[in-house]
């Protein structure tokens, strides 16, 4: 499994893998992204993703729904992400298949990723 992490806290971005890496995911490569531009890069490299967790603001600009997106245009499972609860009719409007409040637990992370990679219908 290939996870996409883009936020541009590098201590979020690390506290995710290291979720990722000790729960049912420590197999998976996790690709973490500070950027707007840096996110759009990786999503046309020719290896895919299995799904995409995006943080609303990438520096001062809302990013994470540019992001979207294109996750959208390559029909890729995405989670919103947010330290502001309020985001999250936002996110799932735009085709979030979960919200992550920041900082989230363990078990939260787990059910937002099997969300993301399940077979979809």
């Amino acid at each position: 499994m290939r996870i996409l992490v883009v936020d541009d806290d590098k201590d979020v971005r690390e506290q995710l893998r290291r979720m990722l890496k000790r729960g049912d995911y420590g197999q998976c490569d996790v690709v973490e992204i500070g950027s707007l531009h840096g996110a759009i890069n990786k999503l046309d490299e020719c290896a895919p993703f299995d799904c995409a967790l995006l943080d609303t603001w990438l520096g001062k600009r809302p990013g994470g729904f540019l992001v979207a997106s294109a996750c959208v245009a390559r029909n890729l499972p995405f989670v919103g992400m947010s330290r502001d609860v309020t985001m999250e009719s936002k996110w799932l409007g735009c085709g979030a298949v979960a919200f992550l409040s920041k900082p989230c637990s363990p078990m939260e992370l787990a059910v937002a990723i099997g969300k993301a990679t399940r077979p979809r219908k």
